[in-house]
């Protein structure tokens, strides 16, 4: 039978101990990254489910100029150590769409995502079509895996030997608004 030897001059709790505190500090470090990526998943959403499937005629969009991608930038991202959330609550103040500037946050969202509330300008003839960039986002980042994909290659940069297994999960208010 083969001999085990352990050398060292610490105990396997110390080690222990030792890796779960660098792991923690690595995890913490990912989750920054992945919520820079979620930032920029977002402003890919609102470029492509927003701004491309519907041209307004009666205003221009703020662009970056505090439209919603430059929001989307901006969102606040909250780093749980074990956990990353973004919160996006865009402002509707738009200097030449005074109907906007009193729909912000959630309600501009569903706005824009599901006419909810209502648009108060509608042109006459043309209808502004549900555009669900929010409800993308969410479903992009959990249903699909883009989170965990964005997490674990962000610890693979930082030398961990970690593969994507699938355990992310919608929360039950995910995606409403």
């Amino acid at each position: 039978m083969p001999e085990i030897n352990i050398n060292g001059s610490g105990t396997l709790a110390q080690d222990l101990a030792a890796f779960k505190i660098e792991l923690t500090k690595r995890s913490a470090a990912a989750m920054d990254e992945v919520g820079a990526d979620m930032q920029s998943a977002l402003a890919k959403h609102i470029e492509t489910d927003v701004y491309a499937a519907y041209s307004p005629k009666l205003y221009e969009r703020r662009g970056m100029d505090g439209g919603l991608v430059a929001q989307a930038m901006t969102a606040k991202i909250y780093n749980h150590g074990a956990g990353v959330s973004i919160e996006y609550k865009p402002d509707g103040m738009h200097p030449k769409v005074p109907g906007w500037n009193k729909v912000h946050g959630d309600d501009l969202i569903g706005r824009i995502e599901k006419h909810s509330p209502e648009y108060n300008w509608l042109p006459k003839n043309k209808t502004i079509p549900n555009r669900p960039f929010w409800q993308n986002f969410v479903s992009e980042m959990v249903d699909d895996g883009t989170a965990e994909y964005y997490y674990a290659a962000a610890m693979r940069r930082q030398g961990e030997d970690v593969t994507e297994d699938g355990a992310i999960v919608r929360e039950a208010n995910d995606g409403a608004y």
